[in-house]
């Protein structure tokens, strides 16, 4: 997914690839695209996506994503 939207320029297919990770609890995935979902890159932003898949990456084991959670749900 990365190679398309860095490499390549086809931020649709990167988009739908990582989505589709995103989909089979890629906590890496969720976190990226949640990153994405919180600063409107390649997506528009939506705040609530993006904690939604914040928290879900937490769950799998990323440690980042937990922090970004927290940090957002107590702004």
């Amino acid at each position: 997914a990365m190679c398309y939207v860095e490499g390549a320029g086809d931020f649709s297919k990167g988009v739908e690839l990582m989505v589709k990770a995103a989909e089979k609890r890629n906590a890496k995935a969720l976190f990226t695209y949640g990153q994405w979902l919180e600063r409107g890159t390649f997506v528009q932003a939506d705040l609530s996506q993006c904690l939604e898949h914040y928290r879900k990456a937490s769950s799998e084991g990323h440690r980042e994503a937990k922090e970004c959670y927290r940090h957002l749900v107590l702004e």
